[in-house]
C-alpha cells in the first residue's frame, strides 16, 4: 500500500482521491493531513497482508471497528437529514480509494475481470440460443428448465428465455460457470456424471 515515507506515491494517491472527491472544496494540504489521520486508523502491518488466519482476523476486526466508528458518529441533524461530519466523509473517501486504487484498478484484476465478463456474455448467449434450438427440453439442466417455466409465466418468447438464462447464470458458483463455459466450448474435462449440471 502506501507508507508515510513514500512521498511521491502518497502525493499521487492523494491527487487521485481529490480527483474523485465531489463533496465540496478540499485542498491538497488539508487532504494530506486527513490522509495521515486515516492511516492512523489502520493497524501496523496491514500493507503486508498474507492471508493467514491472524491476518484475516485483523482485517475483520478493523472492519468491525470502522463500522462502529462511523455508525456511532452519524446521526440526524436539526432538519432531520442525515448528519455526517466532514472528517468521517473524508476518511471513508480515503478508505474507498484504497480499494479502488490498489484492488479494483489493479491491472491483474482488470484483465481477470475482462475474462469473467466474456465468460458471462458467452454463457448468456449460449443458454439463450440453446433454449431456442433445443427440441427436447429434458436435455436442459433441471434448474434451468424450472427457471424457464417461471419466466414464461411472466413473459413470452425470447425475452423469457433470456430472463431464465440470466437467472440461471446468477445461480452458478464461479467454478460452475467456468465448467459450463468449458462444456459449451468442448474444452471441459469433467465427467458427464457431474451432478450439478443435470440439476
Amino acid at each position: 500500500m502506501i507508507s508515510r515515507t513514500s512521498t511521491a506515491r502518497k502525493a499521487e494517491f492523494i491527487e487521485q482521491a481529490l480527483a474523485e472527491w465531489q463533496d465540496g472544496d478540499w485542498s491538497f494540504t488539508d487532504a494530506a493531513q486527513d490522509f495521515d489521520s486515516t492511516l492512523d486508523l489502520l493497524p501496523p502491518g496491514l500493507d503486508r497482508y498474507d492471508g493467514t488466519v491472524d491476518a484475516r482476523k485483523n482485517v475483520n476486526r478493523l472492519g468491525s471497528e470502522l463500522i462502529e466508528r462511523y455508525v456511532s458518529g452519524t446521526g440526524l441533524g436539526d432538519d432531520g437529514a442525515l448528519a455526517v461530519s466532514s472528517t468521517f466523509r473524508r476518511e471513508v473517501h480515503f478508505l474507498k480509494q484504497f480499494t479502488w486504487q490498489f484492488v479494483i484498478n489493479d491491472p491483474s484484476l482488470a484483465s481477470l475481470q475482462r475474462g469473467q465478463v466474456r465468460v458471462i456474455q458467452d454463457l448468456f448467449h449460449d443458454l439463450s440460443e440453446w433454449t431456442e434450438s433445443e427440441k427436447r427440453k429434458q436435455r436442459l439442466p433441471t434448474r434451468f428448465r424450472d427457471l424457464l417455466d417461471l419466466a414464461h409465466k411472466e413473459e413470452s418468447g425470447y425475452a423469457a428465455n433470456q430472463r431464465a438464462a440470466a437467472d440461471y447464470i446468477s445461480s452458478l458458483t464461479e467454478e460452475q460457470a467456468y465448467d459450463l463455459h468449458g462444456r459449451f466450448r468442448g474444452a471441459a474435462r469433467a465427467s458427464i456424471r457431474d451432478g450439478w449440471v443435470a440439476y
